[in-house]
């Protein structure tokens, strides 16, 4: 375990920081939504943006489900995705500065690792590598492994991510604000 530890630092770090905050944001969580959920535009663009990080992802499906009882899904998805663009975008900044990537793709190569990408061969595929990504991106999971596939695919250019995150995320809000208004 140690070797894994002093061979992917950056890794174990936001590991680390993942774990962390999740123990600190699942507190917090009640208390954010009712933030977000109260306020108007902005609320929605921060909910978007939260509703991308794995580790806000629970505020900010949490706030999306209380904003759907006030506003329209189609607004939602508008101000929600562009948000939720914005926070994809500084992922990739982030994957790229802090070298985040390569740590990703020596760990790839790791013998168990490696072993399970081989027993599913589809995933060699650059164009299902990208949807895979554009459906990561869509959902409330988190955003980091999306926009990872995404650059990982090599089909999206870097350059029309922020169009293609704002799109899949505004479809995944619009998404839940629609099945939160037919069950309620």
């Amino acid at each position: 375990m140690t070797q894994y530890i002093a061979k992917y630092p950056k890794l174990t770090t936001l590991l680390f920081v993942y774990v962390c905050t999740f123990f600190l944001f699942s507190f917090l969580q009640a208390f954010f939504a009712e933030v977000l959920a109260g306020s108007s535009f902005a609320g929605m663009f921060i909910s978007g943006a939260m509703y991308t990080y794995s580790f806000t992802g629970s505020i900010g499906t949490s706030a999306i489900v209380a904003l759907s009882e006030s506003h329209t899904p189609l607004t939602l998805a508008i101000f929600g995705g562009v948000g939720a663009g914005l926070a994809d975008v500084s992922i990739l900044r982030v994957l790229r500065r802090h070298g985040l990537s390569q740590e990703l793709d020596s760990l790839s190569q790791e013998g168990a690792v490696a072993r399970g990408l081989d027993s599913f061969s589809f995933l060699r595929s650059k164009l299902v590598v990208s949807l895979l990504g554009i459906i990561a991106i869509a959902s409330p999971l988190p955003d980091e492994l999306g926009v990872l596939l995404v650059e990982r695919g090599k089909i999206i250019p870097v350059e029309y991510l922020f169009g293609v995150a704002t799109l899949a995320n505004g479809v995944g809000i619009y998404a839940l604000s629609v099945f939160v208004l037919y069950i309620s």
